[in-house]
């Protein structure tokens, strides 16, 4: 990458001269400092290589140690920034294995939720562990494990396809997750799922009684599907890096979960 004159001219000077005052006597001091000189008066075109192994110039020793130090300044200086926060919470989670992270967040804010409901607003004194393991499994091999793949690899490669970037991305991911996939997939299923852990019976008849419940109640659902979950993905979309995306939206998704069930019991109730 070719300097600025100015950062150019003064960082290699001090390099340069530490350089030659490592090598002693033994360097050629005279043929050394005609070229400094060339160097410095050439400020605006010098062009910094990497050392290889197999040079040992001293020029390349200077050129090193100043890319090196060039580098290890603007990290510090992202390190302060959003941009470098961003980085760094997207380097974390690649370490840590994404797809058990997403899983483990589904489980457990699937069960949260089902728990909060029987105690908050069914007034249980006993939870039904039927009920809220069969919405635990849910929320793991559905919400999390399955997600994942839509969130982390399918999306991606839907935009590389269409070839969108920056806000357009943002808005095109918004409008297919709230139009197209809460619509056909995820609000069928979840209340397919539902209706098996409240009844009971993992049998076929159960499944599309929930579905047939879902379409029933999918206007008044997707409406507020889209007051919660529009900001909420423009900020997942625009913001969260891919490999915390199901976290982020697992963990906004607890307010979700009692909310919908709540309203799904006030229905039933009616």
């Amino acid at each position: 990458a070719t300097l600025q004159p100015a950062m150019s001219t003064a960082v290699y000077a001090v390099h340069a001269a530490q350089w030659a005052a490592r090598q002693g006597a033994s360097a050629p001091r005279r043929e050394f400092f005609s070229q400094l000189r060339l160097k410095l008066r050439n400020a605006r075109k010098v062009e910094i290589p990497f050392p290889t192994v197999h040079s040992e110039s001293g020029w390349n020793v200077v050129y090193g140690t100043m890319l090196r130090q060039w580098e290890e300044e603007q990290a510090r200086l992202l390190a302060k920034t959003w941009r470098g926060r961003v980085q760094a919470l997207r380097e974390t989670f690649s370490e840590i294995r994404p797809l058990m992270v997403s899983t483990a967040s589904g489980f457990m804010v699937l069960t949260v939720s089902d728990v909060m409901v029987q105690k908050a607003v069914e007034k249980r004194k006993e939870i039904d562990v039927t009920r809220t393991t069969a919405m635990g499994l849910f929320g793991l091999g559905y919400a999390g494990f399955l997600q994942h793949f839509l969130y982390t690899r399918l999306w991606p490669l839907i935009l590389q396809a269409a070839r969108l970037s920056g806000s357009r991305a943002v808005a095109f991911q918004v409008l297919g997750d709230q139009g197209v996939y809460m619509p056909l997939m995820y609000l069928p299923i979840y209340y397919a799922s539902k209706e098996m852990a409240c009844a009971g019976q993992m049998i076929w008849e159960t499944a599309m009684a929930g579905v047939q419940r879902c379409r029933e109640n999918l206007m008044t659902d997707l409406q507020l599907c889209c007051c919660y979950w529009i900001p909420v993905q423009a900020i997942t979309f625009g913001l969260i890096p891919l490999a915390a995306r199901v976290f982020f939206m697992s963990m906004a998704g607890v307010v979700f979960q009692v909310g919908l069930q709540t309203v799904m019991l006030h229905r039933r109730s009616e």
